[in-house]
């Protein structure tokens, strides 16, 4: 039968027509709504016989209704692969073209003499029909919370990865997380009786044990997009499955947790194999279960892939956080993807009070929108993955945005603080940069070397510093140099071994006053040093501006382009002033991207400085799994050591805080709305600036 001429299956379609707003294809008695979805019945057979299955249709309703519907189905979760060589599935005496990925996968799921129900995309969504695609994305959610099982195929067993599988289930047998996943004990007594691990010292594995993990991490799986969202929503009914070897996800997250505990050098340089170290972070990462926010997406998706570019927003729909998916945000896989993100900004923008998404902008070559609407490919965004770290800035202060959209405009209520004057661009080693290897510390010697030398005057140290916050010029450009990721900016809250202001500022003046090659070298394999290969890396070059500021920003900075705080943006914003078409028309900008400028990162530049009596500090981490996006500002009285949200500036402005108060309280950080006339009364140059 196989080898005579065979019809393609043909879907039935699961909606009335192709319009999104359309009503299901059929109402089941009794219910009120009706979200349709498809499960496979996978028939039995032996790993090489054909692979048949049978189509089942259903609702949402009816498999959250007890005996409405009653079969317990596994979703797979898994990289579709690419589509050359497909493989065939029949369906009845029609046929199905998959890829062999998917094939391979299914065979190891078939069972010898049992049926099994399966959810899988490729399959039970019509991937040739636009609108169910779209209208099914939005069910996944639902998909992964009923599944019984969420099958992980990570791909078929192959280097050495029986052994990395037994390797990480061994640790998972002697070790247990806290609930809240930060820390860990022994399932079994005391550290001291397990004799082989405590969590003071680095998790150890020998050199073969390495390879095997590095090549089981490395596997595409992990890098997948999609398979975010899926472990983020099925965490706990999660299966990793690689060949015939399978147990439960949370195992993997105790070993690669376990990780992450003081880290041996050493071990580092064992690790660096094709990539696995910076790949062993991604996945922990992954594995830690956080939501997502629009404002940092740049940040989270950072390394990870996808086929369609669209499905930057459409496949963390449901690991935004709460106070976003309430935003409605919908897949339509009929929009580009430009018109894409430009809905979810303004979504955002029109929803949050909050214009940080503006921060996730970068200046593109060719311009492929309005410059406000961050393009989230994933071949851009290079220049913001590392300033990212640090977690809690607040250019704005805790004051909500103003803005107003019309088409391709965008009006936002903000301050220009200053004109850049003059930047500092490490040639000829920076036109390298994008070809530079991104990992040892080593190659970057000269680029740390010369954007130092090259950027910050004689006598710096001595000279004072025109902005707040810094006692002389030497102090800000360090501070700028590492976007202010020192152990002050954490108060108590974070003891760095590393990174303290005064050991980087030595550091930087001693590299700037001549130090020999050699020892520059030398003192960047450092701990301190590495701190400084963090962010001194090329892709981000310091600026001075005419008012003596000094800050950190994208390598697209020009002496013209202005720095601005916008209202509800917590970093500031570069913005270029572009040529006037008409006589007297309103200046119009677009957003070069975020930097980082000395002494206004705090809402200075709205605010003031804070009384002497406060410091501002960054609560980088909470103590429980539900780790907020950005960290926590808070306020520390230096006389009493107490810690509080509200920001002790913001009663001077006469605006009645109690609405916001009980949020505090109660740990909430909520944005305030200012009236723009209020700040306007307390002297500061708040203007709409229209961003094209």
């Amino acid at each position: 039968m196989c080898d005579a001429p065979h019809l393609p299956y043909e879907y039935v379609p699961l909606y009335r027509n192709d319009t999104l707003n359309s009503e299901p294809q059929s109402l089941a008695p009794g219910l009120k709504s009706q979200r349709p979805l498809r499960l496979l019945c996978l028939l039995p057979g032996q790993f090489d016989d054909e692979l048949r299955i049978e189509i089942q249709e259903g609702t949402i309703e009816e498999l959250e209704t007890p005996g409405c519907f009653d079969t317990s189905f596994q979703a797979l979760s898994y990289v579709w692969g690419t589509r050359d060589n497909p493989a065939t599935i029949w369906i009845g005496e029609r046929t199905l073209s998959v890829t062999q990925n998917l094939s391979i996968a299914m065979r190891h799921l078939r069972h010898a003499d049992e049926p099994s129900v399966l959810w899988v995309d490729a399959i039970c969504i019509d991937q040739s029909n636009t609108s169910e695609r779209s209208r099914q994305v939005a069910l996944m959610g639902d998909v992964f919370r009923l599944a019984k099982t969420v099958v992980y195929w990570v791909g078929p067993e192959e280097n050495d990865s029986d052994y990395a599988m037994q390797l990480i289930y061994d640790v998972s047998e002697k070790v247990q997380l806290t609930e809240t996943a930060n820390s860990f004990k022994p399932i079994r007594g005391s550290w001291e009786d397990s004799g082989w691990y405590s969590p003071s010292e680095p998790l150890y594995h020998a050199e073969r044990e390495v390879a095997a993990l590095s090549n089981f991490i490395l596997r595409p799986w992990f890098e997948r997009l999609w398979v975010r969202q899926e472990a983020y929503l099925s965490r706990h009914s999660g299966l990793l499955m690689c060949g015939t070897r399978q147990f439960p996800w949370v195992r993997f997250e105790i070993w690669i947790s376990c990780l992450h505990v003081p880290w041996d050098a050493d071990d580092d340089i064992l690790w660096d194999y094709n990539g696995a170290r910076l790949r062993r972070y991604a996945v922990y990462n992954m594995t830690r279960n956080f939501p997502v926010s629009l404002r940092k997406l740049r940040f989270a998706l950072h390394s990870i892939k996808c086929q369609d570019d669209r499905d930057r927003i459409y496949a963390v729909l449901n690991m935004l956080r709460p106070e976003e998916q309430r935003l409605d945000i919908a897949a339509d896989y009929s929009r580009p993807k430009m018109e894409v993100f430009k809905d979810a900004v303004v979504r955002y923008l029109q929803g949050m009070k909050d214009s940080s998404v503006l921060a996730e902008c970068e200046l593109c070559s060719p311009q492929t929108g309005p410059s406000w609407v961050p393009d989230w490919s994933p071949t851009l965004g290079i220049e913001n993955s590392r300033n990212d770290w640090v977690l809690c800035f607040r250019a704005s202060g805790p004051i909500g945005s103003h803005i107003s959209v019309q088409e391709s405009t965008l009006s936002v209520a903000g301050v220009i603080l200053d004109t850049i004057k003059d930047s500092t661009y490490a040639s000829p080693f920076l036109e390298e940069f994008d070809q530079r290897p991104p990992s040892p510390y080593e190659s970057q010697d000269p680029i740390i070397r010369d954007t130092i030398r090259q950027s910050i005057p004689p006598g710096s140290s001595t000279i004072p510093y025109d902005g707040p916050g810094s006692k002389n010029l030497l102090e800000a450009y360090t501070r700028a140099l590492v976007w202010g990721n020192t152990q002050d900016t954490y108060g108590p809250f974070l003891d760095l071994s590393l990174g303290k202001l005064e050991t980087l500022t030595k550091m930087i003046d001693l590299i700037h006053k001549g130090l020999e090659h050699s020892d520059v070298a030398d003192m960047l394999v450092s701990p301190d040093g590495s701190h400084l290969g963090c962010y001194i890396d090329g892709s981000q070059i310091p600026f001075r501006t005419a008012k003596g500021y000094v800050g950190m920003g994208s390598r697209k900075v020009r002496p013209g382009d202005m720095v601005c705080v916008v209202l509800g943006c917590q970093r500031p914003l570069v913005l270029r002033p572009q040529p006037a078409t008409e006589p007297e028309e309103k200046p119009r900008y677009i957003v070069i991207g975020q930097c980082y400028l000395s002494g206004f990162m705090y809402g200075e530049a709205l605010l003031g400085e804070l009384p002497p009596r406060y410091q501002a500090a960054a609560q980088r981490w909470s103590k429980t799994r539900k780790d907020p996006i950005d960290g926590t500002l808070l306020f520390i009285d230096v006389e009493t050591g107490a810690a509080q949200l509200e920001d002790p500036r913001l009663s001077s402005l006469g605006v009645d805080l109690e609405p916001y108060r009980k949020h505090w309280e109660a740990g909430k950080d909520v944005l305030v709305d200012v009236p723009i006339e209020v700040l306007r009364g307390k002297g500061v140059d708040v203007r709409w600036l229209d961003i094209v």
